[in-house]
Order: C-alpha cells, then sequence, then structure tokens
C-alpha cells in the first residue's frame, strides 16, 4: 500500500538530465530578488537553506486543483548539491501545464531548465511490479557552493480526497515557507497540526486563506532518531461543503476506508473450499487459524500492481487467491474472505510502518502506508501478545499476513507501538498497537572457548533466538547458501571480534517460526589475547556489542532503541596451561527503568566465566531520559572492554 501523494511528498529525489544553459538566460523577478538577499547566519554544517517554498493551491471542485509551487535555495556545503534535482509527482489524469528551473552560480552565470528538459519516470523501486503514479524530474547545471537554485512548476490535480498536507520543516533551515488555499464559495476547511503550535492564517478575501512560516530550523540528522516526517512541523486541511463528505475524523476516515474496501472481500466458492481444505481436522480458534495465516504469508507473494485508486484500494479477494499475489492490503483481503468463510471476522487497520509519523491530532488519509488485519477473539481464545483492545472493550488479534517471518500471535517491532486505524462498521478508531514485553524478543547466547599461551582463541557458539531478532536472521539467510550464512555470521561479529573466522555453522528451525531459531558456530580467532610478558589480557566480553555510537553533546531529539528486547551472553574461557588469574573486574549493575544491564564474573580455577543480561523495557526513549541512556551506555562500554589478567606460574 503506497501512502497517498501529498503536498508533502512532491519533492523527491530526479534523476539527473541534460538542460539547457546560457549566460543569456533571464531569471524571473521573484528568483533575483531572493538570489540578491544576504545570506543569513546558520549552524557551520548547514548544507543549504529555503530561502522561499511556497505552494498555492486553487480548488475548482470536489474532484479538481490547481497546484503552483516555487522553491528557491541556496547552496551552502557541497553536501547541498542535491538540492539542484526537482521533480513534481502525479497520477494518470493529471497535467502539468508548466515546469522550469533556474540557478545563478556565485561567478554570476545563469542556467535553464525548460519543460522539455525534464524526464518523466517512476518514483518506485523493485517492490512495485506496477505503479501508475509518475514524476517529472530534472536537474539544473550550476549547482553548487554559494549557486541560488530556483524551480516552479503548475500542475492539474485530480484528488482521490478532499485532503490537502503541508509539511513546513525540512532538513535544511527554511526561511519562508507559505501556503494558500482557494475554495469555492460556501466551501469549509478545518486544519489539523503536529510538531508545533498551530498557525493562524491570513484571510485574502473571495475565501482564499494563507498560512506564513519564517525561520523554520533543521531537523538535524541523528541516530536512532524519529524520522525527519515524525519530527517535522506539518499540517493537513480537510475541506468540503457544507453538506458534503467530511474527512475530518479518524472516524469519517475509517468509513471511508470502508467505502472503499466494501465489497472486496467477498469468499468465493474456491475461497471457501481452500479455508476449509486447510482448517479440516482442525478444532479450536488457534489451529484454525495458524494454517490459513501460514498460507498467506507463504504461499500468496508480495507484488504491488497500483493503478488509479489502487493505492488504496485492494483487489478483490477472488482475483487475489486466483493469481496468488498481491500487496499488504490485497494479502489482508484474501485472509479476511477465507477466515470469513469459517466464521471468523476481521476489520481492516491502516498503519505506518515507521514510528511516529501518525500522530493523534491529525486525521489524515495520507497517515498510513501498510495495511493489516483485525481478527475477532472469541471469548475462550488463547493468549496472544499482539492485542488491540477498542474504546468498547472488544479485544481483537492482530496479524500481518505481509511479514512472512512474524507467525500468529507475535508482531513486527517497525509496528510494535504505533497508532492504526482500525476500520469498525461504525467507522475509524485510532488504537495504539502494543509494544511486546521483553522476552518476546529473547537472544541467547552460550559459548565455551579455549585459550592458548599464544592468545588464540577457539570455541564453539550457541545461539537461540525469537521474536525480531531471530525476524532479522531469517529475513537475512533463509534463502541464503550454507557459505552465504557462514560469511554473514563472520560480518556479524567481525566488529567485536577481529581475525574472527568461522570454520562450521548450522542454522536449526529456521522454517518453523513458532520455534526458536538455533544457530552453531566453531570458531577461531587469532591473538585475542594480548601478550605483555608474562601477563596475557583477556577480554572476556568475547562476542556481540551493545555499545551504541550517539553524539550526546549535540543530541536533540529521543532516541528509539528498537524493539523490547533481552540479550543473555553466557562465556566460559578456558585458560592455557601454566597461567592463573591475577586480576578480575568488578561486575556491573545498572538499571534506569526503561533498561538495565548487569554483568558478573567467576574464577573457576581452570576457566573464567562471563555472564551478562540487557534488557529493554521501553524502547521509546524521551529527551528528558537522554542522560539516563547515556550513563547506561557509559556502564555497558566499560564492561564490554573490561580485562582479566592472566599470569603465568
Amino acid at each position: 500500500m503506497r501512502r497517498a501523494i501529498s503536498l508533502a511528498l512532491l519533492l523527491i529525489a530526479a534523476a539527473s538530465c541534460a538542460g539547457a544553459s546560457s549566460s543569456q538566460v533571464t531569471l524571473p523577478d521573484w528568483v533575483q530578488k531572493l538570489a540578491s538577499q544576504p545570506t543569513g547566519t546558520y549552524p557551520p554544517r548547514t548544507d543549504a537553506v529555503v530561502l522561499l517554498d511556497q505552494l498555492q493551491v486553487f480548488l475548482v471542485s470536489p474532484t479538481e486543483y490547481q497546484e503552483h509551487k516555487r522553491r528557491v535555495v541556496r547552496i551552502l556545503r557541497p553536501e547541498g548539491r542535491d538540492q539542484g534535482k526537482f521533480s513534481v509527482a502525479f497520477r494518470p489524469g493529471e497535467k502539468v501545464t508548466n515546469i522550469h528551473a533556474w540557478s545563478i552560480n556565485a561567478a554570476g552565470h545563469t542556467f535553464e531548465l525548460k519543460d522539455k528538459d525534464f524526464l518523466t519516470m517512476s518514483p518506485y523501486g523493485t517492490d512495485e511490479l506496477y505503479n501508475d503514479d509518475m514524476v517529472m524530474g530534472g536537474e539544473v547545471s550550476g549547482a553548487d557552493i554559494g549557486s541560488v537554485i530556483a524551480f516552479e512548476y503548475t500542475i492539474v490535480r485530480h484528488p482521490l480526497a478532499n485532503q490537502l498536507g503541508r509539511v513546513f520543516q525540512e532538513t535544511v533551515p527554511v526561511a519562508e515557507s507559505r501556503l494558500s488555499v482557494t475554495l469555492p464559495a460556501g466551501w469549509e476547511f478545518k486544519t489539523f497540526w503536529a510538531n508545533g503550535a498551530p498557525i493562524e492564517p491570513n484571510s485574502l478575501g473571495n475565501n482564499s486563506f494563507e498560512w506564513i512560516k519564517r525561520d523554520i530550523p533543521a531537523i538535524v540528522d541523528e541516530e536512532l532518531s524519529p524520522t525527519a516526517r515524525a519530527l517535522a512541523s506539518r499540517m493537513s486541511i480537510a475541506f468540503y461543503q457544507p453538506s458534503g463528505t467530511k474527512l475530518d475524523s479518524w472516524q469519517a476516515i475509517g468509513a471511508w476506508n470502508n467505502m472503499l474496501t466494501a465489497d472486496r472481500r467477498v469468499p468465493t466458492p474456491e475461497i471457501a473450499d481452500k479455508a476449509k481444505q486447510l482448517a479440516a481436522g482442525k478444532s479450536g480458534f488457534d489451529a484454525t487459524l495458524r494454517p490459513i495465516a501460514n498460507f498467506l504469508q507463504r504461499d500468496v507473494r508480495y507484488v504491488a500492481i497500483e493503478i488509479g485508486i489502487g493505492g488504496n484500494q485492494p483487489h478483490f479477494a477472488a482475483d487475489v487467491f486466483r493469481h496468488r499475489y498481491g500487496d499488504c492490503k490485497d494479502k489482508a483481503t484474501l485472509l479476511a474472505a477465507m477466515l470469513q468463510s469459517i466464521g471468523i471476522g476481521s476489520h481492516y487497520v491502516l498503519i505506518d510502518s515507521d514510528h511516529g509519523e501518525t500522530h493523534e491530532e491529525m486525521p489524515s488519509t495520507s497517515a498510513f502506508d501498510h495495511e493489516i488485519l483485525a481478527i475477532d477473539l472469541p471469548v475462550d481464545a488463547p493468549s496472544y501478545r499482539s492485542v488491540i483492545t477498542t474504546k468498547s472493550g472488544k479485544k481483537y488479534l492482530v496479524f500481518d499476513p505481509t511479514d512472512e517471518y512474524t507467525p500468529v500471535g507475535e508482531l513486527n517491532a517497525a509496528l510494535q507501538g504505533n497508532f492504526g486505524l482500525l476500520s469498525l462498521e461504525s467507522g475509524g478508531e485510532l488504537v495504539r498497537l502494543p509494544v511486546l514485553e521483553p522476552d518476546s524478543n529473547r537472544r541467547e547466547r552460550n559459548g565455551t572457548f579455549t585459550l592458548n599461551t599464544d592468545g588464540n582463541l577457539i570455541g564453539e557458539v550457541v545461539e537461540k533466538r525469537n521474536g525480531q531478532s531471530a525476524w532479522y536472521w531469517r529475513s537475512a539467510m533463509m534463502r541464503s547458501t550454507d557459505s552465504d550464512r557462514t560469511r554473514y555470521i563472520e560480518r556479524y561479529f567481525e566488529h567485536s571480534l577481529k581475525g574472527i573466522s568461522i570454520k562450521e555453522s548450522k542454522l536449526e528451525n529456521i522454517d518453523l517460526l513458532t520455534e526458536d531459531l538455533v544457530s552453531r558456530y566453531k570458531l577461531t580467532a587469532d591473538r585475542y589475547a594480548q601478550n605483555q610478558g608474562p601477563l596475557l589480557l583477556l577480554r572476556p566480553r568475547v562476542l556481540g556489542s551493545l555499545n551504541m555510537r550517539l553524539d550526546w553533546k549535540e543530541r536533540k531529539y529521543p532516541v528509539h532503541l528498537g524493539s523490547p528486547e533481552r540479550e543473555v551472553d553466557t562465556y566460559e574461557i578456558q585458560l592455557p596451561e601454566g597461567y592463573v588469574v591475577d586480576d578480575m573486574p568488578e561486575p556491573v549493575k545498572i538499571d534506569v527503568g526503561f533498561a538495565s544491564y548487569q554483568s558478573r564474573y567467576e574464577n573457576t580455577g581452570k576457566a573464567i566465566r562471563y555472564w551478562r543480561e540487557y534488557v529493554v523495557k521501553d524502547p521509546f526513549v524521551p529527551n528528558d531520559k537522554l542522560a539516563d541512556l547515556h550513563r547506561l551506555q557509559d556502564h555497558i562500554g566499560r564492561d564490554e572492554f573490561s580485562t582479566v589478567v592472566l599470569q603465568k606460574k
């Protein structure tokens, strides 16, 4: 399912193409005026600054509006050269009536791209078999440090829903951002805001309104932070005739989705026969559900064919079943039809696969990029982790048939804690999907090693994984050869164990999603311990690192740790003949609420035993808890590099 194309997504990276250039190019007055203004003061690593981003929308009817865009950018650093690439997205039936780009470089030379210099292409990658969305894009010459780049287009659009979206904040500073909307006489609108206080529009007369924001700071790129869209100051507008449909609430958007899907999941005799065949001989809700869910995960391929409204409306269940392929909403539709044929009800759930991008206070048809299913839970159903509860107290099992590595009852980390729009008969209800407990994502690693007098290490390791940890390994290794899997394990550990060589590896239960994924391997590492005369310096933490590399001084945004998890390492290292332990590190124990870490060291006389446990209870770390995360990471880092000193007898 694609996110509906909105005003926020019109500027995307375009392929380069040759453009017209000439020292005689005449720049429009509005470009010359902005180019002549002095550059303001910005942080040292600012790549570019947007001098103007202006969007004008003229609504003609519920199904047509004209959009006019102007954008002017000054490049400040080499990394800002991509600002010279421009594009406008459009659907079939929409028409770009005017498109131009200009630049003036630091030496005063001017360049121009005319409409014939822009190429038309698809904005999607290989996961889309066919999509009729297109972009017209190009790259203007002269985009270098000190250059001013300008872009303008006019397009006639045909919206799928009477809503507009606008993102004011970008990854570079914006000096001025403007949005104006002109509505037909008698039409009304309602605005919604995220990540910033609402601003009142200026009335321009004739039912026209303009919103202006100035001096908008850049969204800084930080490790483990929410996406730029989740952080950006933005708004959405629902516009409507007083007597018409108003997409101004989650309830109304759910009803709109119901209208699109009303006749799509009707089970045909062939669908019903297949469902009954899969459920034959099974008793109970869970035993009946799992084979049907597995069929959607494994036997119906993910292939997206989205034409027109097809980005929001699923294909008929009969077509998906016949062809054995479809995108997320198609697979959810077929699963719903199959379950209906054996008496199990279900409802669509619209959701975004990026954390924080759906805001509770901003109902929008473009708030989601994925669709899953909420399955009615009977009173006697077993306990599942991925369960949501509505305001009425009704419980549903949430399941994603697109995710081929997450079994029924579990939930991928990308969806945990996100808002989802549950499409009930009465309309939409926004619900928050659960954040699972740490043991739902557990990784246990046990290693036994022998250290020789030269400091070389040889050993065997057994790992057990479930949940998201198993998901990553299954997705990387399910279709790999044994040699590819060995190389994957070496690359996975080479950052924590230099010179590692995997001699033998084996995976168990890789195709059994409800069982722990077990990996066994034998390894060697030359010069693992350091010789210091009569001493050997040994790091007990052989494999794996939990330490993060974050810039704590400049940190502005919350940290997302991925998902709740529990990681346990147990390593036993046999000492080389003739050596004894001279010094042992102190154990570590710290709990900061959202996460904890502890370690232990033991000397048996013949071996060193090292044990540690890392637990993430809540992966969402707000700004006021960043100091605690820093303190936790400091303890982990010091423990990971602690050393046992061995002395020769």
